[in-house]
């Protein structure tokens, strides 16, 4: 019974700290859009736990970008797009709508004025 238990907690524990086997590859599609023509924006997003945050300025809007298998999973993913404060955009307050799918299915998506965030 005592084995038993704790192969159980050290399988949870694995689990958790996302130590377990791989899992299935999959396919991660970050988008943006706006309802302004014209938006530009500054662009950060981290896809898995641990991975480093990329950035993308000066970002046309509508922006996509799609990765396959991505190495620090899918656990932990995150997109903010926010409006650039530069007066020579057109487009001052610009209307951002963030969308995270996984796999084909959206996972969050959400729409605010100036910055938005999407989290999964």
């Amino acid at each position: 019974m005592r084995l038993r238990l704790s192969l159980a907690v050290v399988t949870a524990l694995l689990l958790a700290a996302g130590c377990a086997a791989a899992g299935p590859p999959h396919t991660v599609k970050l988008s943006v859009t706006a309802k302004e023509p014209g938006s530009v924006g500054e662009i950060s997003y981290q896809i898995g736990v641990g991975a480093s945050v990329q950035k993308v300025t000066d970002a046309d809007i509508p922006w996509t970008v799609t990765i396959k298998d991505p190495p620090n999973g899918v656990a932990r993913l995150s997109l903010t797009v926010a409006n650039l404060s530069d007066p020579s955009i057109i487009v001052a307050e610009a209307t951002f709508t963030c969308t995270v799918t996984v796999d084909g299915k959206v996972v969050a998506t959400r729409t605010a004025r100036e910055t938005v965030t999407c989290a999964h």
